[in-house]
């Protein structure tokens, strides 16, 4: 109750006692800044000299509210790369965080989002954290250099240090050539004389035979010879070792054997299996061989000498049974007779035929003569063929026969036996005739008669005139008694006289 008249009287003095004048400047917020000076004097915290806060007044009255020397300003860091870490190196100082800053700086490359140091450190050869290390803190692994790609690493190279695989480098190290892409632990052993598959022995695993030289190149190798042993079939060689001969590609197990006097077929024979024959020496060369000359049993013919052996002058190359008579003394032809024609009938010989004969104005038949059918003498023409006749209705007939001149105007001679019966009358004619058949010259035996079929042998010559280039020799049988001509001619030859 007390505290009532004090009141009282404080509020009578306060309305109704006259106040001092006083002439001080006017500093309503008391900040000491008078209010004419003070841009807000009803705030003691805003005048002038007064330090900038971020406090959306202008606290040192220059006009500017919250400038960036505000005491309490904060510094922003440009933000491009929106991870929420700034740029260190593009900072700003203001009240208000500006667009595209942050407050956290750290970021070592703000343009990337996943780069910044709240992120974790991954194997990339980049500072993802911004701790300032590349890549650290991880498990590293050792890498091999792979020169040649073929995904195995050089067994002699150092290793590199990666938590990643550096290009170029794989984590094997058993490549024992990195210079080769087919020489790798994997590779298939092949046989080059090279360690393919990188196990420390070259063509290892492989099947090595025995080759042997082949020098002469007919696939057949040398026996005897010192083989090579190859997974592969070395140049120059083969698995055979039979050729008996490496310097002869003709002769190997395989060839022909040939006359030689060579093993050819490598059988340890010489000139087996061949046909042998007799060869003669042919001293004079004509291609005929001395009878009476060491024969030579051979599979091919010898030098000088060969299969014949019907030479009867094996000196004179003119000699020989392939040549032509001539009218020299010598038997040219070695027919055993020296200046023979071809005989015309032979007394020795069987002839059966009549070749080479024509007969005329008669029929011409052979007639055999034996001593049964006559007492006669038929010596020596006993059981020989002999020419005769037959003959109705004629009483005459003829037998013709013609060859070359053997030496022209040399004498040739006609020798022969006849016989008659009956008194049958025979003539033996030599003629020499031109190149157009016209008759040169001849000369006859004369009618020959005999009785009691008696042989009587006659000789006739003449010598070929000029231009004469064919003999004749005609034979004439004449009917005298009967139905038949009984005349028979036997032995008859043709010889020069030298």
């Amino acid at each position: 109750m007390t505290r009532l008249p004090c009141l009282a009287i404080v509020l009578i003095c306060v309305a109704g006692c006259p106040q001092p004048i006083d002439d001080a400047p006017v500093d309503l917020d008391g900040d000491g800044s008078p209010a004419g000076e003070d841009c807000d004097d009803s705030d003691a915290s805003a005048l002038p000299g007064a330090a900038e806060s971020c406090d959306g007044i202008d606290n040192d009255c220059d006009g500017d509210v919250d400038e960036a020397d505000a005491d309490d300003a904060g510094t922003w860091y440009a933000d491009e790369d929106g991870d929420g870490f700034g740029d260190g190196d593009a900072a700003v100082v203001a009240c208000d965080q500006p667009e595209g800053y942050v407050a956290l700086d750290g970021d070592c490359d703000d343009s990337d989002a996943l780069v910044h140091p709240d992120a974790d450190e991954l194997c990339n050869d980049a500072d993802d954290d911004c701790d300032g290390a590349v890549d650290d803190g991880l498990p590293l692994d050792d890498w091999y250099p792979d020169g040649d790609g073929d995904g195995f690493g050089d067994a002699d190279a150092a290793p590199i240090e990666d938590c990643q695989q550096p290009k170029g480098a794989v984590a094997d190290d058993t490549d024992c050539d990195d210079a080769d892409p087919a020489i790798h632990p994997e590779a298939a052993e092949v046989c080059d004389g090279i360690d393919n598959d990188c196990e420390g022995g070259a063509d290892d695993g492989l099947t090595f035979q025995d080759w042997y030289p082949d020098v002469d190149g007919d696939g057949f190798g040398e026996a005897g010879a010192a083989p090579t042993s190859d997974c592969a079939q070395p140049v120059g060689h083969v698995l055979d070792d039979t050729d008996c001969d490496d310097g002869d590609d003709t002769i190997h197990p395989d060839a022909a054997e040939a006359c030689n006097g060579l093993d050819d077929d490598c059988n340890t024979l010489i000139d087996d299996g061949l046909t042998f024959q007799d060869y003669y020496p042919d001293a004079d060369g004509d291609g005929f061989g001395d009878p009476d000359g060491a024969a030579v049993n051979a599979c091919t013919e010898p030098p000088g000498m060969v299969r014949d052996a019907t030479d009867c002058d094996d000196g004179d190359p003119a000699i020989n049974p392939g040549a032509t008579e001539q009218c020299n003394g010598l038997d040219d032809d070695c027919d055993g007779v020296a200046d023979s024609s071809d005989e015309l009938v032979n007394g020795d010989a069987e002839l059966g035929t009549l070749d080479g004969w024509t007969a005329s104005d008669a029929t011409l038949i052979l007639a055999h003569q034996s001593s049964s059918q006559s007492a006669g003498t038929v010596t020596p023409w006993e059981g020989s063929w002999h020419f005769a006749w037959t003959g109705h209705p004629d009483s005459y007939g003829t037998l013709t026969q013609q060859g070359p001149v053997i030496v022209p105007g040399g004498v040739m001679a006609l020798s022969g036996a006849q016989q008659s019966e009956f008194g049958d009358a025979g003539q033996a004619t030599l003629t020499y005739l031109d190149e157009l058949g016209t008759v040169l010259d001849q000369v006859s035996s004369g009618s020959l008669t005999t009785d009691n079929l008696t042989w009587e042998t006659f000789e006739i010559s003449l010598a070929a005139p000029a231009g004469a280039v064919t003999w004749e020799v005609l034979l004439e049988g004449t009917l005298v008694y009967g139905s038949y001509i009984n005349v028979f001619f036997d032995d008859l030859q043709l010889a020069c006289v030298p």
